[in-house]
Parts: C-alpha cells; structure tokens; sequence
C-alpha cells in the first residue's frame, strides 16, 4: 500500500466513526427508544404507554414492581425527555395497589399550568370484569387507559 493510500483509510476510518458517533446521539436525544434506553430503561421495563396532547408517558416497572413515569414530550418529529417520576406510593389500606404521579404541562386560559398524571398498578383477580377506580383528591375516576399483564394491572388516570 502506498502512503497516500494508507492516509485515505485512516481518515475514511475516523469519518465514518464520526458519523457513528453522532447518529448516536441524535438517536439517544431525539428517538423515544433512544431516550428510554440512556435512562436505563429496556422495553421489558415498560408496562404501559399513553398519548397525552404532544405528550408520551410510560409505566416503568423494575423486576415486577412500579419504579416510575417518564414522560417524554414531542417536538415537530422528534421527542425529548421531559420530567421522570419515581415517586411511588403504595396504599396502606390495600397493599396490592400501587400509585405513580407525574405532571405534563398545559397552555388553558392564557397561562402555562401543570396538571397531574396519574398511573399505577393492581394486582388482578383473574375477573374478567375486574374494573380499576381511584379516588384522587376526593374524586372517584376511571382510567383514560389500563392494561393486564403479568398478573397485575397497570393503569393511567
């Protein structure tokens, strides 16, 4: 090989790595994937997941039990990461349910507000009609979404 060959492969090299490089951080700061997977997050670890407006929110469990709500918001295309729960409560009347909240941004009269966004969990009967209701400051609501899967049912509100 000649010289000027050898310097044309090192470069080609370091250009394609390069653009390796960068297609990775696009894809870890902009793809929901992406996103999930810098966080630590797999697929295996996401329960259940909501549209909400230009919003995206995702159940994190860890090894069986609730761990959180990221909440990921849309920008045009591509996405970015915009506020991750971990506060867990688990109900001291009935420890098989447990409850997440989270918040998503609103524009409603003319000021920017933040409502809450509810998810959880519950251990299914095996009932066919089992139905989820919570009470969230006095109000009885049903969820807007709920899924059955490995033994539970987890929800959002």
């Amino acid at each position: 090989m000649t010289r000027q060959r050898i310097k044309f492969t090192i470069i080609t090299g370091i250009v394609i790595m390069g653009i390796v490089f960068l297609l990775g951080i696009f894809y870890s700061e902009n793809i929901p994937s992406g996103i999930l997977l810098r966080a630590g997050i797999t697929k295996n670890n996401v329960a259940i997941s909501a549209d909400s407006f230009s919003f995206r929110h995702y159940f994190i469990t860890d090894k069986g039990e609730p761990a959180g709500i990221m909440t990921l918001q849309r920008n045009g295309k591509l996405w970015s990461k915009y506020y991750y729960s971990k506060d867990v409560s688990i109900s001291k009347s009935s420890p098989n349910i447990s409850l997440l909240k989270s918040f998503q941004p609103i524009y409603k009269d003319y000021t920017g507000k933040v409502i809450p966004v509810w998810g959880g969990s519950v251990s299914d009967y095996k009932d066919e009609y089992q139905s989820v209701k919570i009470s969230i400051d006095g109000n009885i609501k049903e969820p807007t979404s709920s899924i059955r899967k490995g033994g539970k049912i987890y929800f959002f509100t």
